[in-house]
């Protein structure tokens, strides 16, 4: 399976995905260029900025992608 079946997959079974956990779960460390190909292929996916701290209380912020219902 590639990597992008494999974040399509992902975006299917949970509430959107993040760089970071595309790293750990998927072993993917080029999530916007996987994204990318799959909006190209007409996959309606979304993107908006999202917020938490890190691991020093400092305000960080990511992009997190949902796949809009097929």
């Amino acid at each position: 399976m590639s990597q992008n079946d494999m974040v399509l997959e992902y975006l299917k079974g949970h509430d959107g995905i993040t760089s970071k956990e595309a790293s750990i779960k998927l072993s993917c460390t080029r999530l916007a260029a996987r994204i990318d190909v799959l909006r190209k292929r007409g996959h309606e996916i979304t993107d908006e900025w999202d917020y938490s701290l890190n691991q020093f209380g400092n305000k960080v912020r990511f992009k997190r992608y949902r796949l809009v219902k097929e």
